[in-house]
């Protein structure tokens, strides 16, 4: 273990439970943690601005950006290329 990391351990515990809790609550706000889940809730939702209007209508006028294609499909198209 490195020495930063031996000098937290030991700031941690000589804190209070209320000082650990806070510094925790930081650390699962600010850092990906194992134990922190995400939902759609958690993202704010914004009015789009002019450059985003611009994208959803180019995206709604571009024809390949309504069509699907499976998985299947792509594969086998790559198949074909390579051949």
């Amino acid at each position: 273990m490195t020495s930063m990391k031996t000098q937290i351990f030991q700031a941690v515990e000589q804190m209070d439970d209320d000082t650990a809790f806070s510094l925790w609550d930081m650390l699962v706000r600010h850092f990906d943690t194992p134990n922190k889940k995400i939902s759609w809730d958690d993202i704010a939702e914004a009015e789009p601005d002019a450059i985003d209007l611009e994208m959803i209508k180019a995206a709604e006028n571009d024809y390949d950006s309504h069509v699907y294609t499976s998985r299947d499909d792509l594969i086998a198209r790559r198949r074909k290329r390579h051949k």
